[in-house]
């Protein structure tokens, strides 16, 4: 991004990237190629806001007088460019987005142009103002992204620098929700306001907002600021440790199933909460704003990515595959003695529940996806791994022949839930599968045989339950592992999962049933409501069946949820 400069710029200001990040480094980070159907699409607006964060470029652009809006022209150019691309969810950023004076109408064209997610990420200023979020709505449903920039009204005041912007973003959320609209919410975590995490959780609940995430200060994107400056508003990492911790055992207590996630914190200096912490993200494309207008089109995290670094130690660190290490600036100012390496060993004493699970099991299952050879009548797994639900899949398609059928094998933490037949279970993990299409018992059993000989020996794993091949044939030549009905089952739950929006519901995960003979699927809506889909897998008269029900939360109305059990009910339909 060109910053633009001021007549009066100091020379001792900076763009904080410049001296550690290589244009070559920028331009091959920046190189989009990773567009692909169902990207995320995110269009900056321009600088112009009406608050002054300490970490962030666009309240110095606009107190500089510098910040211009994006010229609707360009905007419109953008948004059908990116739909035509394939884009499927489109993010407003700014700045503050609400302040463009086209906003209505940019909104207009995104719901015209068939975004299937819209979200505004807003400061949440303008939602108290009459006939605003009125004026949205009358479009249809959207997402709201806020930006809570403390957990309390002092620490946002303090970030913000405006006496009044934490009550009307309260006060907004509070409208928001009672037009029955989902909120999120994000915070940047710096010196002003690390200390008021813990008051999260009750915040959280009070205004029934939907996800939290918190993310730490990005150098390059807090504008023209001088080492110091930088240093002043940076916090070391290690000291907001313990608030974070408090406020994530605060959730814990609150909603253990909240959806809560720290972003680009260093996975070793917490790994006790490793599967809260995430880096990256999903695919997503940011074109952002200049002097003039819309400028650089970004692959927003390869971006991110070229501004961090690891230290010597990282090598050796069982997170190495998940973290993408620590800003290059932050280095300059803290050096690196903070961050130490994480076992496997002492990552596995401390996190006894294996909510790490795909990191801990992962040496484990490297003799079986590194094996040189395959499966006798197999291709090799395409893997798929659910950090949230302490999940890995295999899958494998017949060899010459993948329209024919598959098998997926799912690894989970020992005595987990498996919605797939169990198969084979260790003190380390258990392995369930579940059949597509029509494979015969003995290419099943060639599979699953393979895989167990290839599992075998793996340091410190006991079997507590082998491979029964004589009782795996007999089950599948009586019911096929209920191919049939575990096949329907899971293309029931795939759909629900892609749909992801339901109106103002969403998604909110998939648990398998005890005895692995069906799944649950939660949907959320407003005002803490939810809808639970019961799918449940079965024989009758020799004949394998599938049963899908409904059960309402409690405070759930039959009168509430019946337009998303529709909507769901469609979706199952495929329709």
């Amino acid at each position: 991004m060109t910053l633009p400069r001021h007549p009066d710029q100091k020379t001792e200001l900076m763009t904080t990237n410049a001296p550690h990040v290589s244009a070559k480094d920028i331009a091959e980070a920046s190189a989009v190629t990773s567009q692909s159907s169902g990207h995320q699409f995110e269009i900056q607006l321009g600088h112009l806001c009406n608050n002054r964060c300490v970490f962030c470029s666009s309240g110095q652009l606009t107190e500089m007088k510098l910040a211009r809006p994006v010229p609707y022209e360009q905007i419109e150019r953008a948004l059908r460019e990116a739909r035509a691309a394939g884009a499927a969810r489109l993010v407003f950023l700014g700045g503050e987005p609400t302040l463009h004076k086209r906003f209505v109408d940019a909104c207009a064209l995104a719901k015209d142009l068939g975004f299937e997610e819209i979200v505004i990420f807003t400061n949440g200023v303008r939602l108290p103002t009459p006939g605003f979020v009125e004026s949205i709505l009358a479009l249809g449903d959207f997402t709201w992204r806020i930006s809570i920039q403390g957990g309390n009204e002092e620490a946002h005041v303090a970030v913000t620098k405006r006496k009044r912007s934490f009550q009307r973003i309260v006060d907004g959320i509070a409208k928001l929700r009672s037009m029955g609209q989902r909120v999120t919410t994000n915070i940047c975590v710096n010196e002003e306001s690390y200390r008021s995490l813990p008051d999260f959780p009750k915040l959280i609940e009070t205004y029934g907002i939907a996800q939290l995430h918190l993310d730490i200060v990005r150098p390059a994107s807090t504008g023209m600021r001088t080492r110091d400056y930088l240093a002043s508003i940076i916090t070391r990492y290690s000291d907001m440790v313990p608030y974070y911790r408090e406020m994530l055992e605060g959730f814990e207590k609150v909603d253990p199933d909240f959806d809560v996630n720290v972003g680009n914190l260093p996975y070793c200096l917490m790994p006790e909460w490793g599967h809260k912490i995430h880096h990256a993200g999903s695919n997503t494309v940011t074109q952002s704003a200049g002097a003039e207008g819309l400028e650089n089109v970004d692959n927003k995290y390869e971006v991110h990515k070229s501004q961090r670094t690891y230290t010597e130690q990282c090598s050796r660190c069982a997170f190495r595959s998940k973290c993408t290490g620590v800003f290059r600036d932050y280095l300059t100012i803290y050096g690196d003695d903070e961050f130490k390496p994480v076992s496997l060993k002492k990552l596995t004493e401390m996190d006894p529940d294996q909510n790490n699970f795909d990191l801990l099991v992962e040496p484990l299952l490297e003799p079986l996806f590194k094996a040189p050879d395959q499966a006798p009548g197999w291709s090799r797994a395409e893997v798929f791994v659910d950090s949230r639900a302490r999940r890995v899949e295999a899958h494998y398609r017949l060899a010459g022949r993948p329209e024919a059928g598959g098998v997926t094998l799912a690894f989970v933490p020992p005595n987990g839930a498996l919605a797939e037949a169990p198969v084979f279970e260790t003190n380390r993990y258990g392995l369930g599968a579940t059949v597509v299409g029509r494979v015969d018992a003995d290419t099943l059993l060639a599979l699953l045989g393979w895989t167990t000989e290839h599992l075998r020996g793996a340091r410190g794993v006991q079997v507590k339950r082998p491979l029964d091949e004589a009782g795996l044939r007999q089950r599948v030549n009586q019911s096929e592992l209920m191919v049939r009905a575990r096949t329907r089952m899971h293309k029931m739950v795939r759909r629900v999962q892609r749909k992801q929006r339901f109106g103002t519901w969403s998604y909110g995960g998939a648990t398998p049933l005890p005895g692995g003979q069906g799944t649950r699927v939660r949907v959320h809506g407003p005002e803490g409501y939810h809808v639970d889909l019961r799918i449940d897998i079965g024989a009758d008269g020799g004949k394998n069946q599938v049963n899908a029900s409904f059960e309402l939360g409690d405070g759930t109305s039959e009168a509430v949820a019946r337009p998303v059990i529709e909507e769901i009910v469609a979706t199952l339909r495929g329709r």
